[in-house]
């Protein structure tokens, strides 16, 4: 998705932090090498070389790449991304926005629980759902 994209999804109300460098991208990759944990799909690349981190406004949105390590690190919930080859990349109220490495889909947990309430293909479809349910 381009920027113009996002914004318009989004709403007015959203904060955009500005697009990640390659070098941060890479930092990120590798940091998340050193956890076991997945790496940033691509999907979710172009999104931050769009913009690092974005916030509705309110309790949900999708993490820039510093946020991405510390997200992960959340000692309640490292061990199952672990396991279950997650990444985190977000959440809004109850829940966590979270990429699928073996099966490749966008995911919507349940932060209690870590059940999934719903399965996106793409990371634009994760995006659109979550912005209409403000």
């Amino acid at each position: 998705m381009r920027i113009d994209q996002i914004k318009q999804i989004s709403g007015r109300a959203a904060q955009f932090d500005p697009p990640a460098t390659d070098e941060e991208i890479k930092q990120c990759q590798e940091d998340l090498y050193v956890l076991d944990l997945p790496p940033i799909p691509q999907e979710y690349v172009e999104f931050l070389r769009q913009c690092n981190g974005f916030s509705d406004g309110g309790d949900q949105g999708f993490f820039g790449t510093e946020y991405i390590i510390t997200a992960n690190q959340y000692e309640f919930h490292m061990d199952f991304f672990i396991r279950e080859k997650k990444l985190h990349i977000g959440g809004g109220g109850e829940d966590l926005f979270v990429y699928n490495a073996v099966n490749g889909c966008y995911e919507e947990l349940d932060e209690t629980g870590l059940d999934v309430y719903k399965s996106f293909e793409t990371f634009e479809d994760m995006f659109r759902a979550a912005n209409k349910r403000k």
